[in-house]
């Protein structure tokens, strides 16, 4: 393979925030078009490689690697990545990007952005004794401003109207340093590796503090995300048994550690309440276990055998605490609930080759899982699955497959909190039935013509579930086409339907617990795409194209059991999108080419929750006023691609 490297230009047509999300590609203008691929071999092993991509843009990687084979290696990496949110934003507040917020100036717009830059180093040390030794260092810092809710409950008085609350400029500042260490085994039979790794995160900022938008000079502040580290140690082995069967098995144990200072119970002098701890001291230990058998006693048959262990023990300390509570009158105190979980899952899989246009795979999967926290809805869960595949080629150019699964979840006794919806069921707890049935269709009608047609439906049913989510259903259909009418010319075409089904009862807590409403959802996906590729146009000219269009639509409807037909609905929500690449290579020399390419992107939504909402259209919250970020824009870009020996 040759080397290879481009360089050039780009021109943007327009601003557009959302377009560039996570290339960079956001304002007007000219953007340098840089990539590398580059790399040397020598008869004596030794090597080295060069890569980078996006280099002139702020999605930019690098990374460079050297070494000799079989004996050592190392490595040096860059990559960055930007996450443009919104640049629609307004606020009162000044301070934007620090730790205080306060009024005055009226709204200033900033953009909702965070940029992670990453610094990797590392390598490895292989001796002739089948033993390898790596380790690596990972750098990572992430900055900008994101957004966060606030609210400030006044008077001390806990019931509705008494809270003031808004979106705030929540700055980010964030440093995560990781390890990895391990030590490698390798030979015919057996294989094994001991690794560690250890993960320190920290915030450069402690807490968010502002001043209320609605009662100038009171304050409120809130903890932003604490100090924290993880460890991890884990030991693997694999080994080859007779009866073309072989073992394989995971252990690992990880602690996880936080013991970040609490906030003040209030940021008023004097206002009351005294804290149980200073902080969480929170603890949780780690422990997985993974173990499979894979074994083929029959050239015909083969089977798997897989059991997972996964153990949470939160040894965080439990304390007892008297909450602020802003949305509802409440009283009393509770305690913090710390998580812990035992979970099993074990997994018997068998396929069987009947001939040689025929197979049929089955098998059985369990998953129990019991938790153990302070006031926990469900303790014990249960789900049982049995599922079959079977295959059919009848002729050279058909292939037929169908599949179905079917699952049962049960559990324990459901206890709901003192404090929710006592027949509310939580849907990843509740009892569910659930079915999976799915069919696909290859089809070659000639060598240079592909057909794939695939349908899949899932369905799922809360059969036990009084209020909360009662049943959900989501077909969806694929086709793909390709088609090659000589060895120069490639194109394809597809299209998918995604339909997203629900439905849900609330109960609005009579003393006899009946349905009072009820809410049913319909998300419709459609995605389209269609290409071409042509290439040796005179031995010259390669040239290419690709349309994209994708719709979202969702649907919501509500009824009110008293009131049939008069219950206020929501705005149907749409999403369209579409995008155009072109793009044309030509050789000027066998090792010189000049690419020229051309990107239009066209995205529209319709939005009840930011279409005509502006800063001050909730009472008491005080907003961002953002928009749905629409967008109209072209990315034009020639260069130069160099290639070398």
């Amino acid at each position: 393979n040759y080397s290879e490297v481009e360089l050039g230009f780009g021109f943007i047509t327009d601003d557009a925030f959302r377009m560039g999300r996570y290339t960079g590609l956001t304002e007007k203008g000219i953007f340098l078009l840089a990539n590398i691929n580059a790399h040397r071999h020598d008869t004596d092993g030794t090597y080295w490689r060069a890569k980078g991509t996006n280099i002139g843009l702020d999605s930019r990687y690098l990374r460079l690697e050297s070494g000799s084979q079989g004996e050592f290696d190392y490595f040096l990496e860059y990559d960055q990545l930007p996450n443009n949110k919104s640049d629609s934003a307004r606020t009162l507040f000044n301070g934007i990007g620090g730790p205080t917020l306060t009024l005055g100036g009226g709204l200033t717009p900033f953009d909702i952005e965070t940029e992670r830059q990453r610094l990797s180093v590392g390598g490895s040390l292989s001796s002739r004794k089948n033993w390898k030794f790596n380790v690596a260092y990972r750098h990572e810092t992430k900055e900008g401003t994101d957004k966060a809710g606030g609210a400030i409950l006044y008077n001390f008085t806990q019931a509705l109207n008494n809270t003031n609350a808004a979106l705030l400029p929540e700055p980010v500042d964030y440093q995560t340093d990781q390890v990895d260490v391990s030590l490698q085994y390798a030979k015919a039979k057996m294989q094994f590796e001991l690794a560690y790794h250890m993960s320190l995160f920290n915030n450069g900022e402690y807490a968010l503090t502002w001043e209320d938008p609605f009662i100038p000079a009171s304050f409120g502040s809130q903890a932003l995300a604490p100090d924290n580290q993880f460890h991890q140690l884990t030991a693997t082995l694999g080994y080859q048994l007779p009866l073309k069967s072989r073992v394989t098995g995971v252990f690992s144990t990880g602690l996880m550690m936080q013991d970040q200072d609490y906030q003040p119970y209030s940021v008023k002098p004097g206002a009351g309440g005294v804290l149980p701890r200073t902080s969480l001291d929170g603890e949780v230990w780690l422990t997985s276990v993974q173990l499979k058998l894979a074994s083929r006693p029959l050239p015909k048959l083969r089977l798997s055998a897989s059991y997972r262990y996964n153990e949470r023990d939160n040894d965080s300390s439990i304390a007892t605490y008297v909450p602020v509570i802003a949305d509802y009158q409440s009283s009393g105190t509770v305690q913090n609930r710390p998580l812990s979980y035992q979970r099993n899952r074990f997994d018997l899989t068998a396929n069987y080759r009947i001939n040689t246009g025929m197979s049929l795979r089955g098998g059985y999967k369990h998953d129990d899982m019991s938790r153990d926290y302070v006031a926990a809805e469900r303790e014990d869960t249960d789900e049982n699955t049995v599922f079959a595949k079977w295959k059919l080629k009848p002729r050279a150019d058909v292939s037929l497959a169908l599949y179905g699964e079917a699952s049962e979840r049960d559990g324990s006794n459901y206890q709901a909190p003192a404090d929710e919806n006592p027949v509310l069921r939580k849907y990843h707890l509740a009892d569910r039935n659930r079915t999976k049935l799915g069919a696909s269709v290859d089809y070659l009608p000639a060598d240079n013509l592909s057909m794939v047609f695939s349908a899949d439906y899932i369905e799922d049913d809360y059969e036990n579930s009084l209020v909360g989510l009662t049943s959900a259903r989501e077909p969806s259909y694929t086709l793909d086409l390709s088609y090659q009418p000589n060895l120069n010319i490639t194109t394809h075409a597809f299209y998918t339907r995604q339909d997203i089904e629900s439905e849900q009862y609330g109960w609005s807590g009579s003393a006899v617990p009946v349905r009072d409403w009820k809410a049913e959802f319909d998300d419709i996906v459609h995605t389209f795409g269609v290409g071409t590729t042509v290439t040796q146009i005179r031995n010259k000219w390669d040239v290419g194209a690709d349309l994209t269009w994708s719709l979202v639509s969702g649907e919501s409807t509500l009824t009110d059991f008293a009131a049939p037909g008069l219950a206020d609905q929501f705005p149907d929500l749409d999403t369209r999108f579409a995008s155009l690449n072109v793009w044309a290579l030509y050789r000027y020399r066998h090792n010189l080419a000049i690419k020229l390419g051309y990107r239009f992107e066209d995205y529209d939504a319709d939005n009840w929750a930011y279409d005509g909402v502006t800063e001050t259209s909730v009472d008491k919250i005080q907003l961002l006023g953002e928009s749905t970020q629409d967008y109209s824009n072209s990315v034009i870009a020639a260069s130069v691609v160099y290639q070398f020996d």
